[in-house]
């Protein structure tokens, strides 16, 4: 398989020296069925994963991009990549690829660090809930944003399903925090018995 890209949305700040502005959805598009077109060409059957966003603020306007006028961003990849198979005769993008390191917080702290406070603990044994139950309320900006659960697997199955239709679904980046604690083992197991169960 091949990746199209690593967290296009931050590279103006991650890699400046290479790509000073901001990337816009245009861009992103262009070069995304560019790249995918090329690796298709070569390697028919290779499953090809994008846009590998770096977060919740990727996913909605790539990062405040310029060109996004309040359009969803993830839901216009999916749009355009499905608009480029159509073009092409053969599908480009098999599988959606985002990045999750949670919002959630507790004792005010971010779960991903390594802090082990009660309140840490507690928020990071729940915080795998958010990709699934819709009972569930972070304590997170994303969630005083939306005014809901996340939800995050059914949310994007969702997209999919709405916007391009035969698209797997990867989250090839996450960290729950506290690695050398019992409460990150806990929450990594809890994590992966969830992608398990949620394909």
């Amino acid at each position: 398989f091949y990746m199209l890209d690593n967290e296009p949305d931050l590279w103006s700040s991650t890699h400046r020296e290479i790509h000073p502005t901001p990337v816009t959805y245009a861009e992103l598009v262009k070069s995304s069925t560019a790249l995918a077109g090329a690796i298709k060409g070569v390697a028919p059957k290779t499953l090809v994963f994008g846009p590998a966003s770096y977060g919740w603020e990727g996913y909605v306007s790539l990062q405040n991009a310029s060109d996004a006028n309040n359009r969803d961003f993830l839901e216009f990849y999916l749009d355009s990549m499905k608009a480029a198979e159509q073009s092409a005769g053969k599908r480009l993008l098999d599988v959606l690829d985002v990045h999750w390191y949670p919002e959630a917080k507790g004792d005010g702290n971010r779960i991903i660090d390594d802090g082990v406070t009660a309140g840490e603990v507690a928020a990071r044994l729940q915080a795998p809930r958010s990709l699934w139950d819709s009972t569930y309320t972070e304590d997170s900006w994303i969630t005083q944003s939306i005014n809901a659960p996340i939800q995050l697997i059914p949310r994007l199955l969702q997209k999919i399903d709405g916007h391009y239709p035969g698209t797997k679904l990867s989250i090839s980046e996450y960290n729950y925090g506290a690695g050398g604690d019992i409460s990150g083992g806990i929450a990594e197991a809890d994590v992966l018995g969830i992608f398990g169960r949620e394909g």
